[in-house]
């Protein structure tokens, strides 16, 4: 069966952490190790709950995984990507085809195809500690080196993606003055509330 996935690359300036980026630093993303394998660097997503849409779940699955908070500006949609999951895992809220992702008589679930729609999430707060924490390592990583680091190949497609939004200007705030940013105060962006 389908499953639908939603998730985030966490962006920064470096330059004194999360909420005190550089105007000129570099800009860096946070990846987070794979919870079966801690030497695999992944992005933070998972499956979406029917109660929240997709920029509150992509949100929701970055803070437990990563335990970064921020903004996905109006600008800050990557785009969706297709690839197959072999996860053993019963079918989540964000399955198209629930029915079609039963287990087979063994009891495990046949690969997935699953479509993973990824935001770039301006972080303002990185906490240091986080729900899966235990499960989980994060590291922050500059365009360049997180390429270098993640091995599949539709997260490399994401990054290149994330990049360009970002080196742009369209996916993360122009300037950061006291009262959070244009795009916040023009309601265009989706902040994670606690």
């Amino acid at each position: 069966g389908n499953r639908l996935v939603c998730g985030c690359i966490p962006v920064r300036r470096r330059g004194g952490g999360a909420g005190h980026e550089g105007e000129d630093g570099v800009w860096e993303l946070l990846l987070v190790s794979s919870s079966r394998n801690r030497s695999v660097w992944v992005l933070p997503k998972g499956g979406w709950e029917t109660d929240e849409d997709q920029h509150s779940g992509a949100q929701r699955e970055t803070w437990e995984e990563a335990g970064v908070r921020g903004t996905i500006h109006a600008g800050g949609y990557v785009g969706q990507f297709e690839y197959v999951s072999s996860k053993k895992s019963p079918p989540r809220a964000g399955n198209l085809e629930a029915e079609s992702s039963a287990p087979a008589a063994d009891g495990a679930y046949s690969p997935n195809q699953v479509f993973a729609h990824i935001h770039v999430l301006d972080v303002h707060e990185e906490a240091a500690r986080w729900p899966e924490e235990a499960v989980r390592d994060r590291k922050w990583f500059t365009f360049d080196e997180a390429m270098d680091a993640c091995r599949r190949e539709w997260m490399l497609r994401a990054i290149a993606q994330a990049r360009e939004l970002v080196e742009s200007g369209n996916a993360v705030a122009a300037a950061r003055g006291t009262g959070g940013d244009a795009a916040e105060a023009a309601g265009t962006g989706t902040e994670l509330s606690r």
